[in-house]
């Protein structure tokens, strides 16, 4: 008896435990953030955003269209990470909080003093300028509303701006910034542009408008057979900002039983990609229109979902009445209503395997022939496919083109082509066919096999690069050789792209920034020189053709 009276003394004390935990971490998420620019948040993204190939895992903050904002850390932490990329998040930085969240500023032009001395010695010492430090200790420790950064337009940024995230610090995965009261003024709601049904039986579908009155409604009366889903194509604004942003949540019922919902309160980096299967991927490779599809495929494990019933699949034998309802954060609301009703009328008609091979999701495909080969690994699909392969003679170019399927059906994992070379050629690369232009996906040797992995379906072939990458120095007239001043160069290879660059003054390795949106590098001389001074550049790319520049300055 005494045995049972400890055991369960022992599971009540490990559900308290847990429960506190919970609780602790529902309260450090319902902490205030201050604004990470001093003043008031305008948005230029929101959380949850549909991008290109993932969803979006922070805030965009406007910074009134310039670089140079003052970037404050919004609660007590310490710096856990540094990286630097001439891509992505270009130079972001990471502080951990006591709370169990991390909060991530990226995009920066740069770090505040005490953090850019400390990662520039770590760039001379490793010699590069793209670098991923993570800091075992805390000796960057900054209160809620210190000087960390001044905002900037690296990486991928499409213009100025800071990109805001905060993470559980234990998985790393995204959490919406505005759960932490981060104060966004918003009193308008979401924005319903368009429907899209789609007749899952008849495997066809129509894109209709929408009208509004006091709410949204189709004007087109809806007749199917069969099963039936629908997607939508919405944005939300809030006020004082002209952009178009992204929806936090939508709620799809059916009789008024509801039976999906969306919602954007946190996300998985691991993940992300299964936006390609969450979005009409046709709608926005072909037409450029952008549909949350409000229903689930199989091989789609987006944690997202809430509610669903038969993965929001619709059976039309009866009239239904529909209601859709889009919400932002701030729960503004809009909503659309219409209704289905089911016709004899419509036939369902099995559609005709027109192609020769099948690929399927949930297992691995693979085409072995005399000079191509594919192989894809198991639920790189969203679902089952008549794969369309064809070997296509290019006269003009005197080279094979390989068709792989459609650039719009989506992929969720990269698959491996092999094309055989007739002949031996460190210069050949797999190149993608985008609208007539030759883009470089990779060149591994395999035996007589030139290879490369791809990320979407598509056009493919061998082409040979052997033009040296370019450099022009660009501030020749006006280049003074003191403290502060800078050198800068145009970087370009039209061919397989940069894959490395050096530079040297007298004999000894220093720090060029890359902006690779600009096709620039440049150095910013932090050292005392006697004039004249011996500048090397050494520019390589993707195949290893070499580009070499010297010379004396001034």
């Amino acid at each position: 008896m005494l045995i049972i009276i400890k055991l369960v003394l022992k599971l009540q004390l490990k559900i308290f435990l847990s429960f506190s935990f919970l609780l602790l971490n529902l309260l450090a998420l319902s902490q205030n953030c201050k604004s990470p620019i001093g003043s008031n948040i305008y948005l230029s993204g929101t959380f949850g955003e549909l991008r290109n190939n993932h969803f979006h895992t922070g805030i965009d903050i406007k910074t009134k269209g310039k670089i140079g904002e003052k970037i404050f850390n919004v609660k007590d932490g310490f710096v856990s990470r540094i990286k630097i990329s001439s891509s992505g998040y270009g130079k972001a930085l990471y502080i951990e909080h006591n709370d169990g969240t991390t909060s991530v500023y990226a995009h920066l032009e740069k770090f505040n003093e005490e953090i850019e001395k400390h990662i520039k010695n770590l760039q001379y010492k490793k010699k590069t300028f793209q670098i991923d430090h993570y800091l075992n200790n805390k000796d960057f420790f900054y209160n809620s509303g210190d000087l960390i950064a001044i905002s900037g337009n690296t990486g991928s940024s499409a213009g100025p701006h800071l990109h805001f995230e905060i993470r559980d610090t234990e998985t790393q995965k995204p959490i919406n910034p505005l759960s932490c009261n981060i104060e966004i003024k918003d009193e308008i709601a979401p924005v319903i542009k368009k429907l899209k049904v789609y007749f899952l039986d008849l495997d066809s579908s129509t894109v209709l408008n929408c009208k509004k009155n006091n709410n949204y409604y189709i004007k087109e009366k809806i007749q199917t057979n069969g099963k039936i889903a629908f997607g939508v194509n919405c944005y939300d604004q809030h006020n004082g900002s002209r952009n178009i942003n992204g929806v936090y949540s939508i709620d799809l019922y059916c009789d008024n039983v509801k039976v999906y919902r969306f919602e954007a309160n946190k996300l998985d980096f691991s993940k992300n990609r299964y936006i390609n299967n969450h979005i009409d991927y046709y709608e926005k490779h072909v037409n450029r229109i952008k549909f949350h599809k409000c229903y689930v495929d199989i091989n789609n494990t987006l944690e997202n979902y809430v509610d669903l019933i038969n993965r929001g699949v619709i059976n039309s034998e009866n009239k239904h009445e529909i209601r859709i309802e889009i919400s932002d954060y701030n729960l503004n609301t809009s909503v659309l209503e219409f209704e289905i009703e089911n016709s004899s009328n419509i036939k369902l008609i099995k559609k005709e395997n027109e192609f020769k091979r099948k690929f399927y999701y949930d297992r691995a495909n693979v085409i072995n022939e005399n000079d191509f080969q594919l192989h894809m690994k198991k639920k790189s699909l969203y679902r089952d496919i008549d794969f369309d392969y064809q070997v296509i003679e290019s006269e003009n170019q005197n080279r094979k083109i390989y068709k792989c399927h459609y650039a719009y059906e989506p992929l969720h994992k990269e698959f491996v082509i092999s094309i055989k070379a007739n002949k031996r050629n460190k210069n050949l690369y797999v190149a993608k066919i985008d609208n007539g232009k030759l883009i470089y996906i990779g060149n591994k040797i395999r035996g007589n096999y030139v290879s490369a992995k791809s990320k979407s379906f598509g056009e493919f072939c061998l082409a040979v690069d052997s033009i040296n990458p370019k450099i022009i120095l660009q501030n020749r007239k006006n280049l003074e050789i003191k403290k502060k001043s800078k050198i800068s160069f145009k970087i370009k290879d039209n061919e397989s792209g940069i894959k490395n660059y050096e530079g040297k003054i007298n004999d000894k390795w220093v720090l060029f920034e890359y902006d690779l949106k600009k096709n620039k590098i440049f150095h910013e001389i932090d050292s005392v020189y006697s004039v004249p001074i011996k500048l090397d550049l050494t520019v390589t790319d993707n195949v290893g053709n070499e580009e070499k520049f010297s010379m004396i300055l001034p």
